[in-house]
């Protein structure tokens, strides 16, 4: 598996969908997926790689090298506190159990936090 593919394949999994709700997501097949996460990128259409990167709100160039760009890295993550490297459309995308998950973790933050300052 190259990188390209093995990024895709983690936010795929990232998504929590199967491959065939991500293929349906992003406008492919199946086949055209699972041959891309196993490395072979060589016919991969651009505006793929941009359907990709929009689900994901990161650029094209970090789906491909793996890289955030200047602009990103500098840019603030979200408007509000969000301390998940999943941004909020990935999340509300997200298993209901696995946002459940991240929910009561959350709780169990802001509530150390209020006893620490109490």
């Amino acid at each position: 598996m190259n990188n390209i593919g093995k990024r895709i394949n983690s936010l795929r999994l990232l998504m929590g969908k199967t491959p065939e709700q991500y293929a349906r997501m992003i406008g492919v097949s199946r086949q055209a997926l699972l041959k891309w996460e196993t490395g072979d990128t060589e016919n991969i259409k651009i505006r793929n790689l941009l359907r990709i990167s929009e689900c994901h709100d990161i650029s094209v160039d970090e789906l491909i090298t793996g890289r955030m760009t200047k602009a990103a890295a500098a840019a603030p993550k979200t408007e509000n506190f969000w301390p998940f490297s999943v941004n909020r459309r990935v999340f509300f995308q997200l298993p209901k159990r696995r946002k459940e998950a991240i929910d009561d973790y959350i709780r169990m933050v802001v509530n150390d936090c209020a006893r620490e300052k109490g």
